[in-house]
């Protein structure tokens, strides 16, 4: 299970989940409601 962090940008709550720990910078990956991230 991933963990999920909430957070608020202006009028918009977006919910961050971390899919895998690695090394280097870190991928943002936005999709639209209903959608799944590949996992």
């Amino acid at each position: 299970m991933s963990a999920t962090t909430m957070l608020r940008h202006g009028k918009v709550d977006l919910a961050l989940h971390d899919l895998r720990a690695g090394t280097g910078r870190p991928l943002l990956l936005l999709h639209g409601l209903g959608e799944r991230s590949p996992e």
